[in-house]
């Protein structure tokens, strides 16, 4: 079953290399490091989307049994809205 899903539904899913350009626009309005991402590393990011649009992003590391959190960025028109 192929329901549409409502508007303001959260859906999360792993990055691809496509979503690259986005999530380091994100995370340069955000002021965090760009330098280092490349398409190798966007297994690593999970993109927060609301009706197709990116509202946040977050990167962790494996470590083990541990997580490293890398990054975590949300612009800011969709910040503080519950």
């Amino acid at each position: 079953m192929n329901a549409k899903l409502p508007d303001s539904l959260l859906q999360l899913r792993r990055a691809q290399a496509s979503d690259l350009p986005a999530i380091k626009t994100l995370l340069e309005a955000c002021a965090l490091p760009t330098a280092d991402l490349t398409p190798a590393l966007m297994g690593r990011f999970c993109l927060a989307e609301r009706a197709g649009q990116m509202v946040g992003v977050v990167a962790l590391e494996n470590l083990d049994e541990h997580g490293l959190l890398l990054s975590l960025a949300v612009p800011p028109a969709q910040r503080r809205l519950g």
